[in-house]
């Protein structure tokens, strides 16, 4: 609490006489633009939020979902702690769409560690990646209610009720797709390089947390469903009208000669976010302790590499929701602004100094500037308590992790940069990491995908 109302004597102090200067109506609004959504999204996700609860007699059971695991490789620690961590579970089917160079020889090791054949490989192609291709491939062959599409690093827990808390919410016709809470996995490193990344990919996962919550408990929308883990109600997606604008998304440059790009590879989980919304229905999140589930991040570079994709998404995207989705103003008021509109002024760095500036301004402007520190230090206080409090504290797992505190801040400026260069850079659609850099061109429909699939899986049975 002494957090939160440290920057309450600035604030009084500049509000003071408000109207007669410029300086101070920028301050009072900067600081409410920012914190009006950083208090109003803690309250409601921490006291107001309520997950959708397990229904006595469940429309659907674990039998009726499908899991689909898009990858480019079957060998790596990920995807067998991931398959490992879903067959626990009992699920009928688990489809696992692969590109790329290194998976044929992969797949006898693979099928001597999962012999079961629940496990099915759909082979997509043997030079390159490319997850939407590789997803409509695999959401073609669902032939359950509901499926779920994961990553191949994100891992469920041995909960009977895991599953069963995430299908509630499609009880309700309403909803067309859930999502998870998503926890960073600690690997309690020594105090290290690697250590500080770890806590770097909770700190991030745990503001997410409380964002998703919040806007869900507010008006039911997110800003995006994660592309880690979501469970779709199948009927809404195994659709032409669903899957041939997923195939053929493009995106047109902003500096330079306004090029077409695309098909996109990138920019997957929203485009299914802005789909779910234009036709009607709604994403659920799931919050309670039956819910949440392990991810990996936080590993260098991987984690530099999709902090620029996460970034140019943002731009992208965003701008793209702005234009086309009008009619979501009046049915998510909060989650357009606290999610949408602040994504195109969020710049920790901009916003910090222009605060310590415009203070000095006004008492400069009030005759006294001799008692600066009297109030930045306060509003210092706020500041970068609030931000720990947002993200830090909570990813903390022992009193030692607190030497990467300091290493927070600086990495909070260092994504305010980050940003303003991802703004200059969309034109970059690639993927980030090597292993799924390649784009390849769309289908019209999804004929050709199944087709495709169907005759390597024939050849593969022959041999």
């Amino acid at each position: 609490m002494a957090i939160f109302t440290a920057g309450l004597p600035t604030v009084y102090f500049c509000v003071k006489g408000w109207i007669k200067s410029s300086s101070t109506v920028l301050f009072v609004s900067l600081f409410l633009l920012r914190y009006v959504r950083t208090v109003v999204n803690a309250v409601a996700a921490h006291i107001f939020y309520k997950p959708v609860p397990i229904s006595s007699t469940p429309k659907y059971t674990n039998k009726d979902v499908t899991v689909i695991i898009v990858t480019t490789e079957l060998l790596h620690d990920g995807i067998r702690g991931a398959i490992k961590s879903i067959l626990w579970h009992e699920v009928p089917r688990i489809i696992i769409a692969v590109g790329g160079d290194k998976f044929k020889s992969q797949i006898p090791a693979f099928k001597l560690l999962f012999p079961q054949k629940s496990i099915v490989i759909l082979q997509y192609n043997d030079k390159k990646t490319n997850v939407r291709e590789q997803s409509a491939l695999a959401i073609s062959e669902v032939g359950t209610k509901l499926f779920v599409k994961q990553d191949d690093h994100s891992y469920w827990p041995e909960n009977k009720n895991f599953l069963p808390s995430l299908m509630a919410p499609l009880e309700h016709d309403q909803i067309d797709a859930v999502g998870s809470i998503l926890k960073t996995r600690h690997h309690h490193y020594p105090i290290s390089f690697r250590g500080f990344w770890n806590f770097i990919g909770m700190a991030y996962l745990t503001t997410r947390k409380r964002e998703f919550l919040a806007s869900d408990c507010i008006d039911g929308g997110i800003g995006c469903l994660e592309g880690r883990f979501g469970v779709f109600r199948t009927s809404s997606f195994k659709t032409d009208a669903f899957l041939i604008p997923f195939l053929n998304e493009y995106h047109v440059e902003w500096f330079g000669h306004g090029k077409r790009i695309g098909p996109l590879n990138v920019d997957d989980d929203k485009f299914v976010t802005r789909y779910i919304r234009a036709s009607g229905k709604s994403i659920k999140m799931q919050g309670g302790p039956d819910s949440i589930m392990e991810t990996e991040l936080g590993e260098w570079p991987r984690y530099w590499e999709q902090i620029m994709r996460w970034t140019r998404t943002g731009w992208r995207s965003n701008l793209k929701e702005v234009a086309t989705q009008k009619k979501q103003w009046a049915k998510f008021p909060w989650s357009m602004y606290a999610n949408l509109i602040y994504s195109f002024v969020k710049c920790s760095l901009v916003h910090d100094v222009s605060l310590f500036a415009l203070l000095r301004s006004i008492l400069d402007q009030r005759g006294a500037l001799e008692s600066y520190w009297v109030y930045a230090l306060p509003l210092a206080v706020w500041i970068y308590g609030v931000r720990l409090s947002k993200g830090c504290f909570g990813a903390i797992a022992s009193p030692k992790e607190l030497v990467y505190l300091p290493g927070y801040l600086v990495w909070v400026y260092v994504v305010s940069l980050i940003r303003i260069y991802g703004l200059f850079t969309c034109g970059n659609t690639g993927w980030g990491t090597a292993e799924t850099a390649s784009t390849n061109k769309a289908h019209n429909s999804t004929e050709g995908v199944g087709k495709q699939e169907t005759k390597k899986n024939a050849d593969e049975d022959k041999e």
